[in-house]
């Protein structure tokens, strides 16, 4: 399994199995010599993932997990959407949306070690995997792997991918790309929600960077969510999304380009160019208003 899904799980679960499962589609024949694959990684702070064919860039999951966890210091549990909720959500969209939220939070949960909150997320999810008729995810055998390995946070972060990437292929399988969409606009909106609301409860650059980074990220969740929006079931979000979009055209970028250095042997190209996010603190409250008051009608 590649250490960038495993890791993304800290901060947005399903983004990361959504991902990595549309690049399984584009895997080599039998014929295509593994060897000869040239991976690219980026040392400043993106990943670029697809799909359907889309460029989706999210923040590197390694530097983002330790910002958010030096930023905070400890578990927020007010920063979560309650587990309890679960049972409230009756449509298909938003049981969807907030199977998103959920993985975001079971994997903030996982990242600081909390079991008993991780445990009552496991349970929140499958009650709406159910209702989306994608409970095999997360059975009783997922739910026991999962007690098992509780003290192993890498094994968790593993043992969740799995689930995910079995939930997101039964999806891809029926033609539910639609709900696939959802999920994966919840779980970055809930990111997007916990890198805000921890900056604001104090201020820190480098959050800013990430924050500022997913104005990309914005733009092909749009694209992902309109290609999808059956029956027009994602104007209000939509609307909402582009509300915050105009902000995030403010956002500028500075950018040194620096030679991109090879291991020929292993295959291997880093890309080594700097660059940063400006942004005012006044697009920062701005956009963090705006985040937050989505999340919040999202979770009801």
């Amino acid at each position: 399994m590649r250490l960038q899904s495993v890791v993304f799980l800290s901060l947005g679960v399903v983004s990361s199995f959504l991902i990595s499962s549309c690049n399984d589609d584009r895997k080599s024949t039998d014929n295509e010599p593994q060897e000869l694959k040239t991976h690219v990684v980026d040392s400043t702070s993106a990943i670029n993932a697809e799909f359907e064919g889309k460029i989706f860039s999210i923040p590197s999951p390694v530097q983002t997990a330790i910002l958010l966890k030096q930023a905070s210091g400890s578990f927020n549990a007010e920063l979560i959407n309650p587990a309890e909720n679960a049972d409230k959500y009756s449509t298909t969209y938003s049981r969807a949306l907030n199977l998103g939220v959920y993985g975001a939070d079971l994997g903030y949960a996982t990242l600081f070690g909390q079991q008993k909150e991780s445990m009552n997320y496991l349970k929140a999810l499958q009650t709406l995997a159910d209702g989306l008729s994608i409970a095999g995810a997360f059975d009783k055998s997922f739910a026991e792997r999962f007690e098992r390995n509780m003290n192993q946070q890498d094994s968790l972060l593993i043992i969740v991918q799995d689930a995910y990437r079995t939930g997101d292929n039964f999806l891809k399988n029926n033609k539910q790309k639609d709900i696939s969409s959802l999920i994966l606009a919840g779980g970055w909106i809930e990111s997007m929600y916990f890198a805000c609301q921890l900056n604001a409860l104090q201020s820190n650059p480098q959050i800013i960077e990430r924050i500022g980074e997913q104005k990309q990220s914005l733009e092909t969740l749009l694209s992902i969510l309109s290609g999808y929006n059956t029956d027009n079931m994602n104007d209000a979000l939509l609307n909402d999304l582009n509300e915050i979009n105009d902000l995030f055209k403010e956002v500028q970028f500075s950018y040194t380009f620096r030679e991109p250095v090879t291991d020929a042997s292993n295959h291997i190209t880093t890309l080594n160019h700097d660059s940063s996010v400006i942004m005012s603190d006044e697009l920062v409250v701005a956009i963090t208003e705006k985040i937050s008051a989505l999340r919040n009608n999202i979770i009801g």
